[in-house]
């Protein structure tokens, strides 16, 4: 979970991955609504081309003939 933010009775966050931890603790108390979403794929693009990790393993790399 990233971008955790609590404004007065409200949790806005972004989740990776499996929900379902946060989904138990926000079950221990009254949940009056969740709202969930998936990114636009332009926002996932950007995300996966500006990570740095990413880029490294997209640069062209030198091939030899094994044989």
């Amino acid at each position: 979970m990233i971008d955790v933010v609590v404004d007065e009775h409200k949790l806005t966050c972004h989740v990776t991955g499996s929900v379902d931890s946060l989904i138990k603790t926000a079950a221990r108390h009254t949940v009056h609504k969740i709202q969930s979403g998936q990114p636009g794929l332009e926002e996932v693009f950007l995300k996966f081309y500006d990570n740095p990790e990413v880029s490294e393993t997209l640069e062209p790399k030198e091939v030899s003939d094994a044989e």
